[in-house]
């Protein structure tokens, strides 16, 4: 099960993982995606998680982004924050100053368990933006960026959509 807590959302320093939609979608439910779901496995950074069937996924550099069904722009990102040391503490420190210079925002941060991971989920650092999470283990730490679809109308956590996103993600050793 996935406690989610607030957090602050964060892109990637080094990766293109920041990228937003120009023009957000309105705010999804479970109503609005696709009855089936297809699992994504990355192995190489030791991460899977499930999208709605109809989603397409892509390669970007660093990562892959998911488009939903309707086209557009991507709102929803995978990939590594490479510059993070993956200790939980030291990376929290270090995306909190990193993001105090990134966005003009009055973001914030939270713990964020995803499966049996402790992370850190970073919260209103632009406006196309739900949450930025990051999930240290086995020495990397993963970046899952999500729209701001993916968030209750006062983007302070995670709708059902985000949240059974959340539920599905596993973290594993890479391979």
């Amino acid at each position: 099960e996935t406690a989610v807590l607030p957090t602050k959302t964060a892109a990637a320093s080094n990766t293109p993982l920041a990228a937003t939609p120009d023009a957000p979608l309105p705010l999804l439910t479970l109503d609005d995606v696709a009855a089936e779901w297809t699992r994504h496995d990355f192995a190489q950074w030791g991460l899977s998680l499930s999208m709605p069937a109809d989603w397409e996924s892509r390669r970007m550099p660093g990562g892959f982004f998911f488009v939903p069904p309707t086209g557009g722009n991507f709102q929803l990102t995978v990939g590594l924050q490479s510059n993070a040391p993956a200790e939980l503490a030291a990376m929290t420190a270090m995306l909190t100053e990193d993001w105090t210079y990134r966005t003009p925002l009055d973001f914030y941060t939270t713990s964020i368990t995803v499966g049996d991971v402790e992370g850190l989920a970073v919260w209103n650092t632009s406006p196309a933006v739900c949450a930025d999470v990051y999930l240290p283990a086995h020495g990397i730490v993963r970046h899952i960026s999500f729209g701001a679809v993916f968030c209750n109308e006062a983007r302070d956590q995670f709708n059902e959509v985000g949240e059974k996103i959340l539920d599905t993600v596993e973290v594993y050793a890479p391979g």
